[in-house]
Parts: structure tokens; sequence; C-alpha cells
């Protein structure tokens, strides 16, 4: 028998559904192409340091997210400097270090006010950095919309090319066995470089 063969961003039919899910719920307006869709975290984080870091790199990591990445960076070959996760702490230090990339999450209690995560973004595409911000923590599918996502703030903020906000659907109500992770919106230039047919 053939297995069936899917696109190295994901199944096409699953990235529309996803797409118009964004829609309906959060008013995110994405193509399927936008979305790209990894077989688990670290291997999306992994695919990402490749396609946007060079060994030898700095990459800003949040101390609560470290963990969970330390295995794709030290294989990537980037040296990682590790900060407290409070947003307010990684905008000074975006400012002291000459970093690639930015793997941060949002705390429950930041969410409030986003202006910290506006300035992070704006002075990290003043200076060519990508920002990586991991929801994981704060997604789930459920039959209910899930609050206080970054959902809205992609929805309602302009475009950034710069960012690339993951999901890792770890924590699935439906298929609590499977993993799947997210990258939205993930900017034309980066498209072709986690594709796998380069």
């Amino acid at each position: 028998p053939l297995l069936p063969y899917a696109h190295e961003a994901g199944d096409a039919s699953f990235r529309r559904q996803l797409v118009r899910y964004l829609e309906r719920y959060f008013g995110l307006r994405l193509s399927a192409e936008e979305l790209f869709v990894a077989p688990e975290r670290e291997q999306a984080v992994y695919s990402l340091l490749l396609a946007t870091c060079d060994a030898g790199d700095e990459v800003l990591v949040s101390r609560n997210l470290h963990p969970l990445y330390a295995r794709a960076l030290e294989k990537a070959g980037v040296r990682a400097t590790v900060t407290h996760t409070t947003l307010e702490e990684i905008r000074r230090l975006l400012s002291a270090f000459d970093v690639k990339m930015v793997l941060l999450t949002v705390e429950k209690g930041e969410r409030t006010n986003l202006s910290v995560l506006r300035d992070i973004i704006a002075e990290a595409s003043r200076r060519g950095i990508w920002v990586v911000l991991d929801e994981s923590a704060f997604f789930n599918i459920t039959g209910q919309v899930e609050p206080l996502t970054l959902f809205e703030f992609l929805a309602r903020e302009p475009y950034a090319p710069n960012l690339v906000v993951l999901y890792g659907l770890v924590k699935n109500a439906v298929w609590p066995d499977l993993e799947l992770t997210l990258l939205l919106p993930v900017p034309e230039p980066l498209r072709a470089d986690l594709e796998v047919d380069r």
C-alpha cells in the first residue's frame, strides 16, 4: 500500500481548516501558506534555528523554555543566553546582546498590557532579529475557545515580518497522544528555508 504524502508544511486540508478556525474565532486572517505544521515543538525550533542562524550565533531564550529546547539549541550549534521570563527583562537584554533570535513566552500576568511585546518586536525588526513566541502553554484545543491566547494580538497588530508564533499542541483534549506544532504566520522568505525539498 502507498502512504499518502503530506506537504512539508503539513497537510493542506488541515492547514485550510486551521486558517478557517483562526479567522472565525479570533479574527486572525492568514493564508494556508502562512501556516506551517511540524510534528513536535523541539523539531520545529530546530528547523527555525537552522533556517535563521549559523553555528556560533547567539540566541536569547526565556528561562522556562530553555529546558524544552536545550537539545535543539545544542544540536544547531548556537549559543543560548538564558533570560528571565519577564518581557521587560527581555527588552533590556535585547539591546545588550547581538543575537539572531529571541525565543520567548508571554506569562499570564503580562497578557493584559502587551506594549512591551510590541517594543521587543519593533526593536528586533529594526536589528534583523527573529522573534519566536512560544504560546504552547496557552492554547488547548477543546470544544471551547481558549482564553488568553495571543491570536487576538496577532489579528490586531500590523504584520511583523520577523515574528513567528509557535503553538505546540501538547495538551490536546481530543487526541491526548498526538503532538503537533503550528508556526504562524510564517513569512515568505522563511517558508522556503523550512521546506524539506529545497
